[in-house]
């Protein structure tokens, strides 16, 4: 908990995490890469200069830095992934679904799993929500 400087204990909720992964082995396409480095691009731009990543750390973010990041070096006690899946862009997705999984099952009472549906995908995509619903136990979604 972060602790005010009142003494007040405070719970954070990061309400937006996203475990990513736009590596070269996972792009489907060449949006796959313009996708990452915009995104790249975004972070150096917008990210005071002792806070960049190096670019082929930044490309896939790994289970252990997000742990590292999220819960050891900031101030959050629980986050929710809010996953963008990008299937059209990359072979497993932008968002792995299994790895939020398996990280929020290491790490018990510490994640939300919510998934994602793209309403362009008609009854396919509500099929496809329905099924993971199922296989993951989402509590919400990303549109």
């Amino acid at each position: 908990m972060f602790k005010a400087s009142n003494g007040e204990e405070i719970f954070i909720i990061d309400a937006h995490i996203a475990l990513w992964d736009g590596s070269k082995e996972n792009q489907l396409n060449i949006h796959g890469e313009q996708f990452i480095s915009c995104f790249y691009d975004y972070h150096k731009n917008l990210s005071p200069k002792e806070y960049w990543w190096p670019k082929d750390e930044f490309v896939k973010y790994s289970p252990e830095k997000l742990v590292n990041d999220v819960f050891m070096e900031g101030y959050v006690d629980m986050a929710i992934f809010q996953p963008v899946f990008l299937k059209e862009f990359y072979k497993n997705g932008f968002g792995n679904f299994d790895a939020n999984e398996e990280l929020s099952k290491k790490y018990p009472n510490r994640f939300i799993c919510n998934g994602t549906f793209d309403p362009r995908h008609g009854e396919r995509g509500l099929e496809k929500l329905e099924e993971n619903k199922e296989k993951y136990n989402w509590q919400g979604v990303k549109l």
